[in-house]
C-alpha cells in the first residue's frame, strides 16, 4: 500500500512539474516548501495507518 501511495504522489509531482516547465514556470521556494511539508504529513499518516493495521492484525494482547 505504501509503495502505491508513493508512486501516486511521485507521478503527480512529475506531472505538475512538467506542466509548469512547459509554461516557463516552476514552483516558488514557498510552494516547494509547502509540497515537502505535505509530503511529510502524508508519509507520517501512512506510517501511522500501517502501524495500526499491523497491530490490529496481531489481535488483542493478553
Amino acid at each position: 500500500m505504501v509503495s502505491s501511495l508513493v508512486a501516486l504522489w511521485s507521478s503527480q509531482e512529475e506531472a505538475c512539474a512538467e506542466v509548469l516547465t512547459k509554461h516557463g514556470e516552476y514552483p516558488s521556494e514557498a510552494e516547494s516548501e509547502e509540497s515537502v511539508r505535505t509530503h511529510r504529513r502524508l508519509v507520517n499518516a501512512t506510517s501511522d495507518m500501517a502501524r495500526r493495521a499491523i497491530q490490529a492484525s496481531r489481535g488483542p494482547r493478553i
